[in-house]
């Protein structure tokens, strides 16, 4: 049997209904289930839904409550004063404590609780409002997924994880019943990786990264190059900026070619692609320069649209022509290897493991099964084992 999407009950509640998955095909057993990830309200929207106009101060304190401690929409309409705790700032549902800002508490403790009536029905219809008013509405639908009352107890999980909260609290402050089910936030917290891809990747850091062991292998300096080369074409913007999205972000060409507008969240400079190679979504990381080139590219359009709307064929074309520009095609020829989209994927791997990413976060943005796999990708050989022991070894 496939996999189930999310192997976590508490996480398959928290992000129920969020998307409707394919009634299994009886005729295929073996059929691969879908892996799917909740989309992830970013910091600069939940500022947006927290300033929407047309809220009473009451539902505006109802989105403030589920992101800012987050619990789940059914215990805030349970919520009574008596789970209320003025002194320490949070919320207590017996053992467990959910920290909450000051003033949310204040306003919650001064609460006329006649008011304080939330059926599921009225939470998502305070959030459609809120969200009309930004373009979170637009980029869920666009990507066939409902904006529920949940998504402000992701993001809550998401962004505390990211900013430094510790696994451990976060998970006392979540009530799930096991810190797996915790764990399964750090799918979706890119922020953590973040600083680490802006250290190591040469696009972020302009850092001449020595190549890996294998002789069919792109340099950074070839990287470069390649991307100058198609920069030359008839179209050389766009396909500049394809190389150089496929390098940032470690894509596989496909995988580029299906990219919608909602899929790029600039201010985050992340990538959300949505069910790739084994049926898995995944975030990805692009750096500052690749988020400000697509910036004007996706600035205005429906969120539906395609960013790259070209064929893989003619992007192995202009890679072809760009290759032979170069000399790196002769030099790939004579190895017997061929200078494809994905080699530039292997590059993003080996680049960033050259530079010191950890091989288990390589995996989570490539969107592999196993670290076996990403190392497989990893062109690494005495000369990067000596570097890295000097780097990483007191006595080195």
């Amino acid at each position: 049997m496939g996999k189930k999407p999310w192997t976590s009950k508490a996480w398959q509640l928290d992000i129920k209904g969020e998307f409707e998955p394919e009634a299994p095909d009886p005729d295929k057993p073996t059929a691969r289930v879908p892996y799917w990830i909740p989309l992830v309200i970013s910091r600069a929207e939940v500022a947006q839904l927290l300033a929407a106009p047309d809220l009473t101060e009451v539902e505006r304190l109802f989105l403030r409550t589920l992101y800012g401690s987050g619990i789940r929409p059914k215990e805030l309409a349970l919520l009574e004063p008596q789970n209320i705790d003025t002194a320490l700032g949070a919320l207590r549902f017996g053992e467990r404590v959910a920290l909450l800002d000051r003033e949310t508490i204040q306003a919650l403790s001064e609460l006329d609780w006649d008011r304080w009536n939330w059926p599921m029905s009225r939470m998502k219809d305070v959030l459609r409002r809120a969200a009309r008013s930004c373009a979170v509405a637009k980029r869920y639908t666009a990507m066939g997924r409902k904006l529920l009352p949940q998504a402000l107890r992701i993001a809550f999980a998401t962004h505390s994880l990211e900013n430094g909260s510790g696994l451990f609290a976060l998970h006392n402050m979540l009530g799930y019943p096991y810190l797996s089910d915790t764990q399964m936030v750090i799918e979706i917290a890119v922020g953590l990786w973040r600083g680490v891809y802006d250290q190591t990747h040469p696009l972020a850091t302009n850092r001449l990264i020595r190549g890996g062991s294998k002789q069919a292998e792109l340099t950074y300096e070839d990287v470069l190059a390649m991307m100058e080369a198609a920069g030359d074409g008839p179209n050389h913007t766009h396909d500049n900026l394809i190389l150089r999205t496929i390098y940032a972000a470690g894509l596989r060409v496909n995988e580029l070619t299906q990219l919608l507008v909602a899929d790029v969240e600039l201010d985050e400079r992340r990538l959300f692609i949505r069910q790739a190679k084994g049926a898995k979504d995944r975030y990805t990381l692009i750096d500052k320069g690749t988020a400000e080139l697509l910036r004007p590219i996706v600035a205005g359009q429906p969120q539906d649209t395609v960013v790259f709307p070209v064929l893989d064929s003619r992007i192995r074309q202009f890679i072809d022509r760009a290759a032979k520009k170069t000399g790196l095609k002769e030099k790939f020829d004579n190895l017997g290897e061929t200078l494809s989209p994905h080699t530039f994927r292997h590059a993003h791997a080996t680049h960033l493991y050259a530079a010191g990413m950890d091989p288990v976060i390589i995996k989570k943005l490539l969107g592999h099964a196993s670290v076996e796999e990403t190392m497989g990708y990893v062109a690494c050989g005495p000369v990067q084992w000596r570097e890295a022991y000097d780097r990483c070894h007191l006595l080195g």
